[in-house]
């Protein structure tokens, strides 16, 4: 993803949490399974010291949120382990962080094939 040496932040919360967020910042009802809240360093240096926000690295890719209760009931119907699904959405998480985007089929394609490639080197680096 060619993102060494940069940061995200990861929120792991309930649908009730994940269902305010999705209301709140896309304007859906309902739960949703992952949420990525990308963060430019243009905003860390508007929110650097003295700006009343913690101090944010440059480098700062943004944060993904990912609601555990939805990754359970998928982790359920795929019958695979929750980790497995984690794994998944935050990959899925990180590469919105990165630009990539599902709105369209070929776009989708192009994640899905980005996706299928990273948790391969997940699954990889930890010998599975």
């Amino acid at each position: 993803l060619r993102c060494k040496d940069k940061d995200i932040g990861v929120a792991i919360v309930g649908d009730r949490t994940m269902r305010l967020l999705n209301r709140q910042f896309r304007g859906e009802s309902g739960t949703t399974d992952v949420l990525s809240f990308p963060f430019q360093d243009e905003e860390a240096e508007a929110f650097g010291p003295g700006a009343g926000m913690p101090n944010i690295p440059s480098g700062y890719l943004g944060e993904v949120v990912i609601s555990v209760d939805e990754a359970k009931r998928q982790a359920d119907e795929a019958r695979e382990p929750l980790e497995a699904s984690l794994d998944r959405l935050l990959v899925h998480g990180i590469l919105h962080l990165n630009g990539h985007d599902h709105g369209t089929a070929r776009e989708a394609a192009r994640m899905r094939q980005k996706e299928q490639g990273l948790l391969a080197a997940l699954r990889a680096l930890r010998g599975r």
